[in-house]
């Protein structure tokens, strides 16, 4: 909200009665002001505050909060994390980083106690780091070098990565930035060149690193879940991937999937 405050609105999942939590008129999210970002995870919550703290709220089974605990109550008011302030925060299903300068530190993750614990923990041998997104099962890093750099908690199973690794992977270098949608079977990668790339993997098909036809130097690119859209300079919308719900803005009985760009008639 333009005062920095937060509403938030939707379903808090029941296993009983799914409807049991919906909220229509949303109400300000108590304990939280000076709000200057938010990420989502699986079921939880994280904001960035004008003092650089972090609060999060929701989930906690595998540590996600950053409190130094692990419970399963939903934990409806949100917490500052100790001793712990961030330029940035990313959240992937269930592990939780944060920036500060040029390093990350990450938390949470699939209730391993192998990579990541309840409390925010230095990520190894990574440095120089300007930006950082998560979504799906995996957390990304550009570093200043222009490489980008993943990784999973413990390992877990990753469209972006093979093998999967907790421990950050090189996958590419020369990128001027990225992004990752909330399902991250892909990461988009806008090259130093102005090409447009995706990696990723569908349907349990290889992962690969491809070059997106027709897309240059796009304005803005935004990601779904398994097709994408990029705004380019002549104010025109070009997609591609996914089309079995008209997604591309072509009747699904005559394309399914394009890995080339499809324009869209405005």
């Amino acid at each position: 909200m333009r005062d920095k405050t937060l509403k938030c609105w939707g379903s808090r999942w029941d296993s009983i009665d799914p409807l049991a939590g919906v909220v229509t008129a949303p109400p300000d999210v108590p304990l939280l002001a000076g709000v200057e970002d938010v990420r989502m995870g699986e079921g939880f919550l994280c904001a960035r505050l004008e003092s650089s703290n972090v609060a999060c709220w929701g989930a906690n089974q595998d540590g996600q909060l950053g409190l130094g605990t692990r419970d399963y109550s939903l934990h409806e008011l949100p917490a500052e994390i100790p001793n712990f302030t961030a330029d940035e925060i990313a959240l992937s299903n269930s592990l939780a980083c944060g920036r500060k300068g040029g390093e990350v530190s990450c938390w949470g993750g699939w209730g391993s106690n192998s990579s990541f614990g309840s409390s925010p923990t230095k990520v190894a041998d990574l440095h120089g780091v300007t930006q950082i997104r998560g979504g799906g099962d995996a957390v990304c890093a550009l570093a200043s070098d222009s490489t980008i750099w993943c990784w999973t908690a413990d390992g877990a199973m990753s469209h972006l990565l093979d093998p999967t690794e907790a421990e950050p992977q090189r996958l590419l270098e020369n990128v001027a930035e990225f992004d990752m949608g909330s399902k991250a079977t892909s990461i988009f990668l806008r090259m130093k060149d102005g090409t447009v790339r995706f990696r990723g993997a569908a349907n349990n098909a290889a992962i690969v690193t491809s070059t997106v036809e027709g897309i240059v130097d796009p304005i803005r690119v935004v990601l779904g879940q398994s097709h994408q859209c990029a705004i380019m300079s002549d104010e025109t919308v070009r997609c591609w991937g996914a089309n079995v719900f008209g997604q591309l803005a072509v009747d699904p009985k005559l394309l399914k999937q394009s890995s080339l760009s499809v324009k869209v008639h405005l």
